[in-house]
């Protein structure tokens, strides 16, 4: 073989005991699940607030107009 043809199979080598470190398993810790969002309480609040109004006028309206 000449040098260079020589040199080039060599580097083939090592080129496929490089490829063969990627078949290695690597043990890592898994990522912790991410926690569901809360809510917010101030949405909350408001939600319910529109509702209790929203009650009362429907009463006044039932009242004032099918009574």
């Amino acid at each position: 073989m000449h040098v260079a043809s020589e040199a080039y199979f060599i580097g083939q080598q090592f080129n496929g005991i490089s490829d063969m470190n990627e078949n290695v398993i690597k043990f890592r810790k898994p990522e912790p699940p991410k926690q569901p969002r809360k809510p917010n309480p101030q949405l909350r609040k408001l939600a319910i607030v529109v509702g209790v109004i929203a009650f009362f006028a429907a009463a006044w309206a039932y009242f004032q107009y099918v009574a």
